[in-house]
């Protein structure tokens, strides 16, 4: 975990103050082990002229300041819209294992209103690729509307 700070901290100090970690990166912090932590996921405003690089991937949208928690003195998104871009642009296995880990997180009778958390922020994403396929791996695990 200290190599995986180390490179997000330094990811976050050369995308700006208004960048916070996501997908796989966000994950792990929050202790998925399925997560992958070979490259750190940095979520940027779309007016940042911010660009990947080897290690580093910088990923361009919008997010609320109250979707942004403070995890070991980092700005990560939240373990819901986090799951939700995983959930989204995974493969299957991957996704559903980070879900799997990510709920566990939650006693039994709050696991049903965590997943329906993830379905809205799937369902919010401004991009849709992939919310087909997430919405039907929620479905599988837990019965959401809609």
């Amino acid at each position: 975990m200290t190599d995986l700070l180390i490179r997000a901290t330094a990811a976050l100090n050369n995308a700006g103050p208004d960048a916070v970690l996501t997908h796989h990166t966000a994950l792990a912090l929050y202790g998925c082990q399925a997560a992958d932590q070979h490259v750190v996921h940095v979520l940027v405003p779309d007016r940042r002229r911010v660009r990947s690089r080897p290690g580093v991937d910088v990923h361009h949208g919008t997010f609320a300041k109250g979707d942004v928690e403070n995890l070991y003195g980092l700005r990560v998104l939240a373990l819901d819209h986090a799951l939700a871009q995983v959930l989204c642009r995974e493969t299957s296995a991957v996704a559903l294992a980070c879900f799997d880990q990510a709920i566990e997180r939650y006693p039994p009778d709050h696991r049903g209103l965590f997943a329906e958390r993830v379905g809205r922020c799937i369902r919010a994403r401004p991009d849709t690729r992939g919310q087909r396929k997430a919405l039907s791996l929620l479905r599988s695990c837990y019965r959401l509307a809609g």
